[in-house]
């Protein structure tokens, strides 16, 4: 099956078809992150810009670099063609995934963190039997989701980072899944300030089956020995960055 924009070929979209025990399968849109393009593609992105997991395995290959950011400069300057291309990678995938008994779900942010329900909200209606996931930054786009302004078949987690301030627990609050990343954890608590827990490099299935839920990313490649502020170094973190954010959002 020749795709043109979309694929699987990444480690954890094949955990999550691997570890989801709902027969669902993965697929995923992988543009250049931040303003590798020369186009900025992560309005909210912060100290992660220096660490994104892009260029961690297969992704420090140039030439699939360049090919993320062909994508990325097909979308900023030929977007008519690059949705003609997406819709038809997923009318493909729509196909296969019947044949196989199984429910579609697509990542169109892997590495970028566009507001796609407004780019081009019709995406969803036309394929309102696939299921669309994604990790944000963006407190605008979280805001959009709570106040159900988006697209019954697309799902996010809020990505928790030094930016947050007191919105992780605004998001959890209001159903949201939040992620945060953490340096070396070892046993996963059951819950943190009251909240389930679980671990989110396992499946992004997470993202679809939970509600105002904790995820648990482990630091990777150069962050887990960096000093950045986006990756936390104990559930104890959390726990005093919620419970001082539970302070802050009563008042």
């Amino acid at each position: 099956m020749k795709l043109h924009l979309i694929s699987n070929n990444n480690h954890k979209i094949m955990k999550s078809i691997i570890h989801d025990t709902k027969e669902r399968i993965y697929y995923s849109l992988m543009l250049a992150p931040a303003s590798t393009s020369g186009f900025n593609v992560c309005s909210a992105s912060g100290d992660c810009e220096k660490f994104c997991v892009s260029f961690t395995g297969k992704g420090g290959i140039p030439t699939v670099q360049q090919a993320r950011i062909r994508k990325t400069l097909l979308f900023m300057n030929e977007r008519e063609l690059f949705f003609e291309l997406l819709e038809n990678d997923i009318c493909k995938l729509v196909e296969f995934a019947y044949q196989q008994k199984k429910q579609l779900v697509i990542r169109l942010n892997t590495f970028s963190d566009l507001a796609f329900e407004l780019i081009k909200p019709e995406l969803f209606k036309t394929f309102h039997d696939v299921i669309f996931i994604d990790y944000t930054k963006r407190k605008d786009r979280i805001l959009r989701y709570v106040r159900n302004l988006f697209p019954k078949n697309y799902f996010l987690a809020y990505s928790n980072n030094e930016k947050s301030e007191d919105f992780s627990m605004y998001a959890l609050q209001n159903g949201v899944n939040v992620s945060f990343v953490v340096r070396r954890p070892k046993q996963i608590p059951l819950k943190i300030e009251g909240f389930s827990v679980t671990d989110a490099d396992y499946s992004d299935s997470w993202i679809i089956d939970n509600k105002g839920t904790i995820g648990i990313l482990k630091a990777k490649g150069k962050l887990i020995s960096s000093d950045s502020p986006f990756v936390l170094n104990s559930f104890d973190q959390i726990n005093a960055q919620l419970s001082y954010e539970m302070l802050a959002y009563a008042i």
